[in-house]
């Protein structure tokens, strides 16, 4: 019968600790760029609902136009009929209005409800009439 040696220490296969927090610290680094990314992400799609909404409105004011030959400075006017604030209820993260219009020439414009940063100023984009967006303020 065989003995065994019980004084004998066997190496068990692990990581060391250095290891282990290399591969932590990775993780962090790879999580921030994923997230920095990810809130890129989610204010490009804010930005678009507001483009896609101020594009309705240029449509609206062009066919106000066509029957009145000016444009309307009331959103009421046109029959633009302002998105539900998620505030409210609804999916809308932003504030509509015109701010000048005349014989030949309006600019609407659409503020975000939303500080994306947290340092007070709130996204503002416009939009003319040949369908310029011009983004005036960014957050």
């Amino acid at each position: 019968m065989k003995m065994k040696n019980l004084n004998k220490k066997t190496k068990l296969k692990a990581f060391s600790m250095n290891e282990v927090l290399i591969v932590l610290v990775i993780v962090g680094i790879l999580s921030s760029i994923a997230i920095a990314s990810y809130d890129g992400l989610i204010i490009e799609a804010y930005r678009k609902e507001a483009e896609t909404n101020l594009e309705i409105i240029k449509t609206h004011q062009n066919k106000y136009y066509m029957t009145e030959r000016e444009y309307s400075n009331e959103l009421e006017k046109i029959k633009f009929k302002h998105p539900t604030k998620k505030a409210e209820g609804g999916n809308s993260n932003w504030t509509y209005s015109i701010l000048e219009a005349g014989k030949t020439s309006f600019i609407a414009q659409a503020v975000s409800d939303k500080d994306y940063d947290g340092d007070g100023v709130f996204e503002v984009i416009e939009i003319n009439q040949i369908g310029k967006i011009n983004i005036k303020i960014e957050d």
